[in-house]
């Protein structure tokens, strides 16, 4: 699973992938065209919900998707630019909680 911000269509949208034996994508207008975005990827059992904030503290759910229970996570943070001249990007206050 992958989620954040992408910029298709010249507008900014949320974005969720799940992949499996195939990819899919989901997407939606991002809460800001200009502002941070908070995003948090919560795992329960058998699934997992992608949500983002404008302040860190309200999320609004983006997608919520299933994962196998007993498969193992690894968890990082990238961005890219496959196309264009690429762009500046800040990660801020990242935390990793087991709990």
């Amino acid at each position: 699973m992958k989620c954040g911000t992408e910029f298709f269509d010249g507008r900014r949208h949320a974005s969720v992938v799940f992949t499996r034996d195939f990819s899919d994508w989901s997407t939606m207008p991002d809460l800001s065209d200009t502002a941070p975005i908070w995003w948090r990827a919560v795992r329960k059992e058998d699934s997992i919900e992608a949500l983002c904030s404008l302040d860190g503290k309200a999320f609004t759910s983006v997608r919520h998707g299933y994962f196998p229970p007993d498969e193992k996570v690894d968890v990082g943070i990238m961005c890219a630019a496959p196309e264009g001249p690429g762009f500046e990007a800040l990660f801020d206050n990242l935390k990793l909680d087991t709990g």
